[in-house]
């Protein structure tokens, strides 16, 4: 691993606590990173929060679920399928794969 001059590793500080305000919530992604079954809701909800994000209002509308479903599936998507699931400044959802090490 190589070293960051101070300069370089201020401005990776800076950019690092800029993208954590940015982000409002977040479920963190556990363990391997396990897709769920390309037929499933939670898949079709993952593809879309890949894309372009969702509200949680448009996700409880496309897939006809309540509220408290919504918030279920986004924190399974982190826990059973490990993928980080945040909510942005924006008010829209967000999935991405775990950075690996």
């Amino acid at each position: 691993m190589t070293k960051l001059n101070p300069e370089k590793r201020k401005a990776v500080k800076k950019l690092v606590k800029q993208a954590e305000e940015e982000v409002i919530r977040k479920f963190v992604g556990r363990g391997e990173v396990k897709p769920p079954r390309p037929t499933s809701k939670r898949a079709r909800m993952l593809r879309e929060l890949r894309e372009d994000g969702l509200t949680a209002e448009e996700i409880a509308e496309k897939f006809d679920w309540k509220p408290r479903d919504v918030m279920d599936a986004l924190r399974l998507l982190a826990k059973a399928n490990g993928y980080n699931v945040s909510l942005g400044q924006d008010g829209r959802w967000r999935a991405t794969e775990p950075e690996t090490k």
